[in-house]
């Protein structure tokens, strides 16, 4: 049951706080003391946020982001440092670099390059007999990220080996080239008149077929 808007609003300030803790500055992070005392704010407002997250809906506050917050803010900070310092962006590149690969990569697989498998097939024979048959030994395709670092490279490579376009000579660079003429009025004007002459004998012509239909 979902609680009303008195624990909404508590739960969404929780929230702002637990926010302001986990983006608190610190002097030197470096530094045991500061460190400790940067994750212990942080991991008290993780759990005032959580409690009033679950007194607010308790069915629907089972993500694992809060989880976190509620039982592992502190080690993880100890851990790898201010939240500020710690760069997920290569991992987030990653996913969306999978996301964006999804049709030409294999899911699954190993990376493990002295593994091989075997595929089994059984056969029921007329007389009641079972023949196994297996295939030969073969190699699972490479992990995602692998094949992605493959494809990647693969990428590079072929943009790399694209025919450059061939600078100026020297000579081209002295001369530069010559703006196009404009066309004056007087032209523009004689062009115009061409044009509507051009019309008026369709017009003219369209009229005296129509004429000598009727």
């Amino acid at each position: 049951m979902v609680g009303d808007a008195i624990t909404a609003l508590e739960s969404w300030l929780a929230w702002v706080k637990y926010q302001e803790a986990q983006h608190a500055k610190v002097l030197d992070d470096y530094d045991p003391v500061q460190l400790q005392q940067y994750a212990s704010l942080g991991a008290a407002a993780g759990k005032r946020w959580v409690k009033a997250l679950c007194k607010h809906a308790p069915a629907a506050s089972r993500w694992q982001y809060v989880h976190r917050a509620y039982a592992h803010d502190e080690e993880d900070k100890l851990r790898n440092g201010h939240r500020d310092a710690t760069d997920d962006s290569v991992v987030e590149k990653g996913h969306k670099l999978a996301n964006k690969r999804k049709g030409q990569i294999f899911h699954g697989g190993t990376n493990e390059t002295s593994k091989r498998v075997r595929s089994t097939i059984t056969h029921e024979n007329e007389d009641g007999g079972v023949t196994e048959t297996r295939s030969a030994a073969r190699k699972l395709p490479m992990g995602r990220a692998t094949q992605l670092i493959k494809l990647g490279f693969a990428s590079t490579a072929f943009v790399d080996g694209r025919p450059k376009k061939k600078p100026r000579s020297a000579r081209q660079q002295r001369t530069p080239h010559a703006p196009k003429a404009q066309p004056v009025k007087s032209e523009l004007r004689v062009k115009r008149a061409k044009r509507d002459a051009g019309a008026a004998a369709n017009k003219r012509a369209i009229a005296a077929s129509i004429a000598s239909r009727a």
